[in-house]
């Protein structure tokens, strides 16, 4: 009969496997006693968070009509194309936030960065990277003032 007791005997292992699953259960029947919400609190959230959605739009609209007005006064002051002064202000904005991300890295790591960009050639039509192609091509080495700026 000790057998049956834990379980491994002739017919005692399926009985005793729902008695351990029902036991298993017990603790999440206990907390979907605790958990549970009304309509009406379903649907104040709801409500809640579709004004907050409408909200968050309403603004992106706002600020992207800002936006077009910004880019529309730098373009009519510039007198250049309002692509290219969207597209310079992306760039300057681009520029920023990589720049901020670079700061945060380790020096091994933005060294890495470093060769892989001048592998790819990716400043190569900017002002810094055509100063340094012409000192490459001129077969200047860059002093080790630049080295540890």
């Amino acid at each position: 009969m000790a057998s049956k007791a834990n379980g491994k005997g002739h017919g005692g292992g399926k009985a005793a496997a729902p008695k351990k699953a029902a036991k298993a259960d017990a603790p999440k029947a206990d907390r979907r006693k605790n958990v549970g919400i009304s309509k009406a609190a379903a649907r104040e959230f709801a409500e809640e968070y579709n004004r907050l959605l409408d909200e968050k739009e309403t603004l992106a609209g706002e600020a992207m009509s800002d936006v077009k007005n910004l880019i529309e006064r730098a373009s009519n002051q510039t007198g250049m194309p309002r692509a290219i002064m969207r597209q310079a202000l992306q760039d300057q904005r681009q520029e920023k936030k990589r720049h901020a991300k670079e700061k945060e890295m380790e020096p091994e790591e933005r060294q890495q960065l470093k060769s892989v960009r001048d592998a790819l050639g990716v400043f190569i039509n900017t002002p810094l990277g055509q100063s340094a192609a012409q000192r490459d091509d001129a077969g200047e080495r860059p002093s080790e003032v630049d080295d540890a700026g």
